[in-house]
């Protein structure tokens, strides 16, 4: 159903075109501005600023993104004010396109089209967090599509939806940085597959959603076509502990790149201000072990010219910054108070690329108002971060001679002598078997007697080891799991004299299946 319209404010300078879309306290209209000549999204709230409550939030949303705003793939704030009927609004770049929650209903995209966004929407997330912003609300309907198929992220600091959210968020805790990779993972898992992994086909209620986010261990995508390093990425960002996720935007972004690189595809730009602090220290870095080098000559049609390389007072480059194999924590100050600033409650609206039918959605919108892995192979945060040139020439010294070494070894091991038989050559090697995703269970079927509650189900495709985990799910209640081995379960304590429903899903290794069509029985 449609949100409720208000009505378009008349704005000087400005000539309202059409309604775009709308949310719980914004509606957003596209309005065309005269100077400069331009079409522009522009949010309006439906009350005025006499709400204090509401006025303060859609404040709130103004100045964290306009604080970052002007990167490639933040949607872009250009002005804002009060109306004359007392609304306050906010004046936005017009994404045309539509949004990622409406590309993703038809399907999940072209494997090279999915990890080419989840870089570009990875860069934007780590910007905010740079910034000390929060986005809390990350999910591909507030990632808008402009004229260029470029993403927008936009709708700082509103609320937080069900299925995108971290367990931690819906239990009411602390929001973090790691909080926001969860919901970035969730939204590339949407790209690639066209649904959250805990949307069934007509069992979505929002109590559903909760117990699924909570006790659900996320199925991979499945998809032939996804390289093992991309699902290994999606099962850590999905981890119930924020500890064990990767530490920010940035290493899922790099892992996306890594993952692209495997597919044999250029890696999309990683995109950070060129003045950040991180890329100024590593430049600096770099720049003191040659400070003592003369400039560099080149020569060119003109005659000879000096090349220098100044750091820009702005704007953003597509350096890339080293690949973390592992998950990184160099530079990043885990403990900062700075870096988990909570983001304001409560939800301003919609993004300003929503259609006409209103905020287009994937799925049910179950939108609240918040009420508020890393392996242990990974190194210690570094607490200085400085080279020490010579330190590091030394080492490359002494791996250069010992490759050169190992090679010259090699040649004179080679050389056949008087006796010498002939050469083989033994290379240990490791197997790793690849596991198959487990399938679904199906033909649940339940017996109640009492307040006992006989479950049984077929496995198809089932292999040693195989477990399964068994949750009620009756009447838009899902309940705690059980665990077993068998394809039968037995469960005390439901409800006589009631319908009861279970559904039932494979667990194997790491991996778990698609809950299966609910049982039921009385």
């Amino acid at each position: 159903m449609s949100p409720t319209r208000s009505e378009a404010p008349a704005l000087p300078g400005y000539e309202h075109r059409r309604w775009l879309g709308g949310g719980g306290f914004a509606d957003v209209f596209l309005y065309h501005q005269n100077y400069p000549s331009r079409e522009v999204a522009v949010k309006v709230l439906r009350t005025s600023a006499g709400n204090r409550d509401h006025a303060d939030r859609f404040a709130a949303e103004a100045d964290l993104m306009a604080r970052v705003s002007t990167h490639p793939y933040i949607v872009t704030i250009y002005t804002a004010g009060i109306a004359s009927d007392g609304r306050p609004f906010l004046v936005m770049e017009y994404y045309p396109n539509g949004n990622y929650g409406e590309v993703a209903r038809s399907g999940g995209l072209r494997i090279s089209d999915a990890l080419r966004a989840g870089v570009q929407i990875a860069s934007a997330v780590e910007t905010a967090h740079r910034a000390h912003i929060l986005h809390g609300d990350i999910k591909p309907a507030n990632v808008l599509i402009s004229s260029y198929r470029s993403p927008g992220l936009t709708d700082f600091g509103g609320g937080f939806s069900v299925a995108y959210a971290a367990p931690e968020i819906i239990q009411g805790k602390e929001a973090s940085e790691r909080s926001d990779v969860y919901s970035l993972a969730i939204t590339i898992y949407v790209l690639l597959v066209g649904r959250t992994p805990f949307h069934l086909p007509g069992h979505n209620s929002e109590r559903e959603l909760y117990s699924r986010v909570l006790n659900m261990v996320p199925p991979p995508t499945g998809r032939s076509d996804a390289p093992p390093s991309l699902e290994h990425l999606l099962r850590q960002s999905f981890n119930k502990d924020p500890e064990a996720r990767p530490p920010s935007a940035e290493a899922v972004g790099r892992a996306l790149q890594d993952a692209e690189r495997e597919l044999q595809l250029s890696p999309t730009p990683f995109e950070l201000r060129v003045d950040d602090p991180l890329i100024l220290e590593r430049r600096a870095e770099d720049e003191e072990g040659t400070r003592a080098a003369a400039p560099r000559t080149v020569a060119g049609a003109f005659g000879p010219s000096t090349a220098e390389m100044a750091p820009g007072a702005g704007g953003y480059t597509t350096d890339r910054l080293p690949s973390y194999p592992q998950w990184s924590v160099e530079g990043r100050t885990q403990d900062d108070p700075a870096r988990r600033a909570p983001v304001p409650s409560g939800r301003p609206g919609a993004g300003p690329g929503a259609d006409a039918a209103g905020e287009a959605e994937l799925e049910p919108d179950h939108t609240l108002r918040r009420a508020a892995v890393v392996p242990d192979s990974v190194p210690a945060v570094v607490e200085g971060r400085r080279r020490r040139p010579l330190l590091v020439a030394a080492v490359a010294a002494v791996v250069a001679l010992a490759v050169c070494g190992g090679v010259v070894a090699v040649l004179l091991a080679a050389r056949p002598g008087p006796s010498a038989g002939p050469m083989t050559s033994t290379v240990a090697t490791t197997v790793v078997p690849l596991v198959p995703a487990p399938a679904a269970p199906t033909n649940v079927t339940v017996s109640v007697r009492g307040s006992v509650a006989h479950v049984a189900w077929q496995s198809p495709g089932a292999m040693a080891g195989d477990r399964y985990r068994v949750a009620e799910v009756s009447g838009g209640q899902s309940g705690a799991f059980v665990q077993v081995a068998g394809r039968s379960a037995t469960v005390r304590g439901v409800k006589a004299g009631t319908i009861v429903c279970f559904e039932v899903a494979t667990v194997r290794a790491e991996q778990i299946s698609s809950p299966s069509a609910p049982g039921c029985g009385r």
